[in-house]
């Protein structure tokens, strides 16, 4: 498909592309900048199992400011590995800083959830002359040593994950018979802070990517892959260094239902920065941009024009 906007009217004038980057293909969708902001790019990256289209009801709104690419990472949606550790995290940060040579973009606001949000936070300490802003979407950070330092549905999903070898058997084993309707709304469950909270054009574009995923061999090799290194960057020290390396303004979101980053993680981040801008959202889940983007559209706008007056 080349233009979304065939699907729905929200999502007129995004396409999707493949960028060939050194000897991968990597899928994005992007949106032009309709000329009403600074003009400064967007990069979206999105979370575990996720795919650049978890950002479809909110490319729009950001493409009023600045041109928009939301990528499929390497491992995930249609974007196929080049090789086995190319979905573990540092791989990952990588890949982006080739990815934005190749759309020549020396400089960018990056938006990141959850995985993607550590991604991010990595990217933006790594190479803080490209990240000009930071939005950290209910991000994966720093595991907390303490109760509650991991919430409980997270430790049972990613329990197996700390071996490789045996995450891929259980996803295997999980997806043998499965539905890709039944495998999403699974997730769905778990992710949105109320049921019911994403359109329907969305839910069965999810579900076409969920179901590509169930049939291909290396989206289920990746998922393990990044999922168990996932599990160990957590409790690493570069990641800790790189939340307080990070320079970039940044605006710190956490929806308060989200069952797989905790409280005690965001609490965390918020202590080692406090010049961060941090907003909780009440009954809002684990992706703001999927279950309430206008509101999120809002927020950013408004953190964007808090910078231009110096109040944020």
């Amino acid at each position: 498909m080349h233009d979304w906007g065939q699907r729905d009217v929200r999502w007129r004038g995004i396409r999707s592309e493949t960028v060939r980057v050194d000897d991968t293909d990597v899928h994005l969708l992007r949106a032009d900048d309709e000329g009403q902001g600074d003009g400064l790019p967007r990069l979206l990256v999105h979370g575990l199992g996720g795919a650049a289209l978890n950002w479809l009801d909110v490319i729009g709104g950001l493409a009023s400011g600045g041109p928009v690419v939301a990528m499929d990472l390497p491992g995930f949606g249609m974007t196929e590995p080049p090789h086995p550790h190319a979905p573990r995290m540092f791989p990952q940060v990588s890949f982006l800083n080739r990815l934005v040579d190749r759309l020549q973009w020396p400089q960018f606001e990056l938006h990141g959830n959850s995985m993607g949000g550590l991604i991010g936070t990595l990217f933006a300490a790594r190479y803080p002359d490209r990240v000009a802003r930071l939005v950290l979407v209910n991000p994966v950070m720093p595991f907390a040593p303490s109760p509650g330092g991991t919430s409980p549905t997270a430790l049972v999903r990613f329990a197996p994950f700390v071996s490789r070898h045996l995450g891929h058997a259980a996803i295997r084993a999980r997806w043998r018979d499965a539905v890709g309707a039944d495998v999403y709304d699974e997730t769905l469950a778990i992710v949105l802070g109320e049921a019911g909270r994403i359109r329907p054009p969305l839910r069965e574009a999810a579900i076409e990517n969920t179901e590509f995923g169930l049939r291909t061999a290396w989206r289920q090799r990746s998922l393990a892959t990044a999922s168990s290194n996932l599990v160990y960057a957590t409790i690493r020290a570069p990641l800790r260094q790189a939340v307080a390396g990070v320079r970039a303004p940044t605006l710190l979101v956490w929806g308060e239902r989200d069952r797989l980053v905790s409280r005690a993680m965001i609490e965390r981040a918020a202590r080692r920065r406090p010049d961060w801008t941090r907003i909780d959202l009440p009954r809002v889940g684990h992706a703001p941009m999927l279950e309430v983007p206008d509101r999120y559209l809002a927020m950013v706008g408004d953190w964007r024009r808090d910078l231009r007056a110096g109040t944020a």
